[in-house]
């Protein structure tokens, strides 16, 4: 009863630790999933500032972007009302008259004419917006287009829509001057949706920053910043400057995971650390059980690794009932969180061997131990005792 007890034990520790590892595995390939996806623009070597509001700030801003272009490091600025992937993007219907009526509701994303090509959003069809202080023309991305009725991007430039963000100068109707491949304007929880791009320079308060990284140094980057810093404290005097790189800013969303990542590291190191001295305790119990056999059988001629292997199969046969208990139900869970990701990895079998392995080596590490020292005690010594 006993021995039932203590090896029902040693499956429990280490089924525990196997969904630990099993779920800190996938959770790890989602994370690293998120922000490796292709999200629709470059990412890398763009710095953004966010100038402060007020009258003259139009004036200020453009004397600014132009400092900041004449900087070796610079290979290209533009300007929007926020990232692609900000948070803070306003929400508006808009309306196409075909055939029938088609309304829907979409990001609105106040840009200029270098935004597109900064990020590089894929044009599918027709051109880039053109400067202009106030909303004259429009871009949309697939799913837009495609929730207008579009079904191919380029029957759709050229038509006339209509936004409820519409300036007060316009009649209400925009004409779509392009298409772009979707882009995720959020996090990958959730689906990518429609957008529509607008020129309003005047709106624009966030200038993105493009740096030439080819043959640069951090010492080049640190040098540029401190440069850009200058020419803000001479049109900002009294505005503290701040800046975010646009890639830490996506790390960003997924903070939530990060920290579910961190503790379930934690908790499996725990649980692996109760299970390994669990395991080395029984081992130390069942050698000194077995202390005669283990002494008869080196005088017949039996070798330590044969009595290694002996008493390592036993915990071997526990692990790998703790494998066939913990992946079941690893996978029903996992999949299950990850159910909550419009866009997610896969569940991969090598997760599952890998963490069965990784939970045999353990077992093995640890009773070895125990093992390789009961099997090369002296037998005559271990026969007198008994």
């Amino acid at each position: 009863m006993k021995s039932y007890l203590r090896k029902s034990l040693i499956v429990f520790q280490f089924t525990v630790a196997l969904l630990f590892i099993i779920g800190t595995w996938i959770i790890g390939d989602q994370i690293h999933f998120m922000l490796n996806q292709d999200m629709g623009f470059t990412k890398t070597a763009i710095v953004n500032i966010q100038v402060p509001g007020g009258r003259d700030t139009a004036d200020k801003k453009k004397v600014l972007i132009q400092k900041i272009g004449l900087l070796p490091e610079t290979a290209m600025t533009c300007t929007s009302g926020e990232t692609p992937a900000a948070r803070g993007h306003r929400g508006t219907e808009i309306t196409y008259k075909g055939k029938e009526l088609m309304k829907i509701n979409a990001e609105m994303h106040l840009v200029d004419e270098h935004f597109i090509p900064l990020y590089e959003l894929k044009l599918l069809a027709g051109r880039n917006l053109q400067h202009s202080d106030t909303m004259t023309e429009i871009v949309l991305n697939e799913s837009c287009a495609r929730g207008l009725g579009f079904k191919d991007p380029a029957d759709a430039v050229g038509k006339m829509v209509e936004s409820g963000q519409k300036d007060r100068r316009d009649q209400g109707l925009l004409p779509v001057v392009g298409v772009v491949a979707d882009f995720h304007s959020r996090s990958l929880r959730e689906a990518v949706s429609p957008v529509f791009l607008t020129s309003n320079s005047k709106a624009c308060r966030n200038i993105s920053i493009k740096l030439s990284t080819q043959g640069r140094h951090v010492e080049d980057l640190k040098n540029t910043l401190a440069a850009i810093e200058k020419d803000w404290k001479q049109l900002y005097p009294d505005n503290k400057f701040e800046y975010s790189f646009f890639d830490e800013t996506i790390a960003a969303f997924y903070d939530n995971e990060q920290k579910t990542s961190q503790i379930m590291n934690t908790a499996m190191l725990i649980s692996i650390f109760i299970s390994c001295m669990g395991l080395f305790g029984v081992a130390t119990f069942m050698a000194g059980q077995r202390t005669r056999e283990i002494g008869i059988r080196k005088i017949l001629g039996a070798s330590v690794t044969g009595i290694v292997r002996l008493l390592s199969m036993d915990f071997v046969w526990l692990v790998c009932i703790s494998i066939l208990i913990a992946s079941p139900v690893a996978c029903y869970f996992m999949h299950r969180w990850l159910q909550d990701f419009a866009y997610r990895t896969t569940i991969n079998a090598w997760v599952f061997i890998g963490a069965g392995l990784t939970a045999l080596f353990i077992a093995l590490a640890t009773v070895s131990f125990q093992a390789i020292r009961a099997a090369m005690a002296n037998p005559l010594n271990s026969l007198r005792s008994e």
